[in-house]
């Protein structure tokens, strides 16, 4: 079948009607085997998805190469100038940290010499602003049977799926507006443009899985503030100069605005998850999101774990929340088995380092951890604060007006208080789990905070000091780019960075 006939499959309303009725109805029996202990495992785990980008020796974002796509090391991703490093699931105790750690670097490491002997570089960066013409990149497509299919996406039936899904809920075109930017494109590979690292941890008893989650959303917003580090969109996308307003994080807008319709907030493809009641709040709400792309087990080799539910672990994977819950995954041996529940943490960016990006991940963890242990009740700060704090954070990153609930029980907006306590749990989730001396993890991402400074400040004080300095905001962007690229290869961490 060739890729026309492919998309136009994916997309059909016969597929989706057959796709929906069985997603229902393993929702039911999902939603039964949740309520039981048939996920119920014997220790958590923890496993990253790190996404990042390929450039040229120009510092250029280039295509990957057709042969090193073939790398076992990474996997391709939405962009042909797209990959993402995930490392295999590991306990969450000290031995699986290491492990963690280990997986990723030799994974980066490997992969970089792969792409090295092209003359190619990883980027580290959350936002990818240095094009030969980004215009011309993101716009070059071609139309076969009334189908889009952009030629700078990865050669992905469902990616083109999605594709035509969202511009058909968008009249044909994605307006992004944000300061500075009011701009169309004609294709979902706009989205490209911002990489992020995922994390997960799964739950290993079923019953507390709903308060590890709720509890989970409500420390998005104050991580993204100190992660922040998608900022600068390609300069040529300025049309009438830089904007000082300009977002902290700008994955935010980013993937929102490439994939929702204009419709009201709760209807919205993209965005901060829902407080979750029970089991069948999970199942119903994950049943009834929009299918943009439908696709059936019989086309696709179906023996492996997690079979019965095939359409519905299907219709998660386009659940796209800024946190979801994700079921089944890799055993290890003495922790989980096949059937498991887990987290997937989705908010963050990609860091600068190799080493800020374990960290961070690590902080998460130990973060989630560390609340539950000690009944923190955090997850009494109503779901509407939490939301708008999210939001104001990826627009203001530290400067952002947060809310909090002390260990006490107390509401406050101090943010020393947040912070001091943010890292204090985090300290006692890894502490619990054997990691004895957790600064070592903890201080890249805690002295951000006590520094003021994150990669979006930096990157945002480089820049204007350029354009103050003389230069046009065109080189000042592409002078911190570079400058940035040379410190993320040579530094262990960014806040070492001057």
């Amino acid at each position: 079948m060739d890729k026309v006939e492919e998309v136009k499959r994916l997309i059909s309303e016969e597929t989706k009607d057959k796709f929906q009725k069985r997603v229902f109805e393993q929702s039911e029996k999902l939603n039964e085997w949740l309520k039981g202990e048939k996920y119920d495992n014997s220790g958590f785990s923890v496993g990253l998805e790190l996404e990042a980008y390929v450039t040229n020796p120009k510092n250029q974002v280039t295509k990957i190469p057709a042969d090193i796509k073939k790398n076992e090391c990474f996997a391709p991703e939405l962009g042909v100038q797209n990959l993402e490093l995930n490392t295999s699931p590991h306990s969450l105790n000290k031995e699986g940290l290491v492990e963690q750690e280990e997986d990723l670097k030799n994974r980066f490491l490997n992969s970089r010499s792969s792409l090295g002997k092209k003359k190619l570089s990883i980027a580290l960066d959350s936002l990818s602003t240095n094009y030969r013409d980004p215009n011309g990149f993101f716009r070059d497509t071609e139309v076969k049977e009334g189908l889009v299919f952009a030629k700078n996406m990865s050669e992905a039936p469902r990616y083109y799926g999605l594709d035509n899904a969202v511009l058909n809920r968008k009249n044909g075109f994605i307006n992004f507006n944000v300061p500075g930017v009011d701009l169309e494109f004609p294709s979902l590979l706009f989205e490209s443009l911002a990489t992020s690292l995922q994390v997960h941890l799964q739950i290993p008893d079923t019953k507390s899985f709903l308060k590890y989650y709720n509890t989970s959303m409500r420390t998005m917003a104050p991580l993204l503030a100190l992660s922040a580090n998608s900022v600068f969109l390609p300069p040529e996308f300025y049309r009438n100069g830089l904007p000082q307003n300009v977002f902290h994080e700008m994955r935010i807008p980013i993937f929102e605005q490439s994939v929702n319709p204009s419709d009201e907030y709760e209807k919205k493809k993209v965005r901060f998850p829902s407080h979750l009641e029970s089991f069948e709040d999970l199942t119903q709400k994950i049943a009834k999101d929009d299918p943009y792309t439908a696709c059936l087990r019989e086309w696709k080799k179906t023996n492996g774990p997690q079979k019965e539910f095939w359409e519905w672990n299907y219709k998660l994977r386009e659940f796209w929340r800024w946190q979801r819950p994700v079921i089944g995954g890799k055993p290890i041996e003495k922790c989980c088995s096949n059937n498991s529940i887990r987290i997937e943490y989705r908010p963050l960016p990609t860091q600068p380092t190799l080493k800020d990006n374990i960290s961070l991940q690590f902080v998460t963890s130990g973060l989630i951890h560390g609340l539950i242990e000690k009944n923190h009740p955090i997850i009494y700060l109503e779901w509407e604060k939490s939301k708008n704090d999210f939001y104001r954070a990826a627009k203001n990153g530290l400067n952002a007006e947060l809310h909090w609930v002390n260990q006490a029980g107390e509401k406050t907006k101090n943010k020393d208080v947040l912070f001091k306590e943010l890292f204090k749990y985090a300290e006692i989730g890894l502490k619990k789990i054997g990691l004895n001396h957790p600064k070592t993890y903890l201080d890249p991402i805690k002295t951000r905070w006590t520094k003021k400074i994150t990669p979006s400040i930096w990157k945002k004080k480089k820049v204007y000091e350029k354009t103050k300095n003389g230069l046009n905001y065109d080189e000042a962007i592409r002078n911190m780019k570079k400058e940035y690229t040379n410190l993320s290869f040579k530094k262990k961490e960014f806040v070492n960075w001057n």
